[in-house]
């Protein structure tokens, strides 16, 4: 059974469900429905998958694969196959500077309710940097105190 098949199946209900209702609940237009009534478009993604399923009341999985029952509770990805679907990727490598990773690191540990001041101070020490060219030598009137990483 393809995508619409399965939406016919779907649509059919009950409640019977007409193609502008579908389109006004997924906020596309009509002709992308009919599309996907026709066979033109092969499969739904994301939005439009997720929207079209809710809108449906159908398993969002059922109706993009065909794959489990068509009112069955769902996870995104069925437990028996999201071994066999997950490729295993290396760690992504970053080309930053060790300085520039190290400074992201330090930024992450700010808490919520110093990240504006941290802000306004690198802020202001950048525009005078860049003002004279030269690195700002003065401290934060207000010292920045502890910071804890969360986590």
């Amino acid at each position: 059974m393809d995508l619409s098949e399965r939406l016919k199946v779907a649509m059919a209900g009950p409640p019977e469900v007409k193609p502008v209702d579908l389109a006004r609940a997924c906020g596309v237009r009509a002709p992308s429905v009919a599309d996907w009534l026709n066979g033109r478009t092969k499969r739904l993604e994301g939005a439009n998958l997720l929207a079209a399923a809710e809108f449906l009341r159908v398993n969002p999985w059922w109706l993009a694969t065909g794959k489990g029952k068509i009112h069955a509770p769902y996870h995104l990805v069925p437990r028996e196959d999201l071994q066999a679907s997950i490729e295993i990727a290396p760690a992504p490598t970053s080309t930053l500077p060790k300085e520039k990773l190290h400074a992201m690191e330090l930024l992450r540990a700010v808490p919520d309710e110093r990240m504006t001041y941290v802000i306004e101070t690198l802020t202001t020490v950048l525009a005078a940097s860049t003002t004279t060219g030269k690195r700002a030598s003065k401290a934060p009137k207000k010292p920045l105190g502890k910071i804890h990483k969360h986590g």
